[in-house]
């Protein structure tokens, strides 16, 4: 009598579903979710940051072509004499240095 009782709940089980294809996604997303902790750590968005004005730079640079530009003479004019305002040893050095 158990013994048939055993065998009709068996028979009677529903068959579980095939969840081979859930595992696969499963680990795919969470390779892709690693991925993007990665890409969006604290590290990685630090040197984006660090790179972006030498990237921004460079390409400006290249927009107003800086290489071929003539160099601008600096109009710089250096008085006959010391300024008045400095002490007697930095005015004696700098007498020394003006043409």
């Amino acid at each position: 009598m158990v013994l048939g009782r055993i065998s009709l709940y068996v028979e009677n089980i529903p068959q579980m579903p095939d969840i081979t294809e859930q595992e696969r996604r499963l680990a795919e997303l969470k390779a892709q979710e690693k991925l993007l902790d990665q890409a969006v750590s604290a590290d990685v968005i630090q040197q984006k940051l660090e790179s972006y004005p030498s990237v921004a730079y460079s390409r400006s640079a290249k927009l107003i072509e800086v290489d071929a530009l003539p160099p601008v003479p600096l109009p710089i004019e250096f008085p006959a004499s010391p300024p008045e305002h400095l002490s007697p040893g930095a005015r004696q050095r700098l007498s020394a240095q003006l043409p």
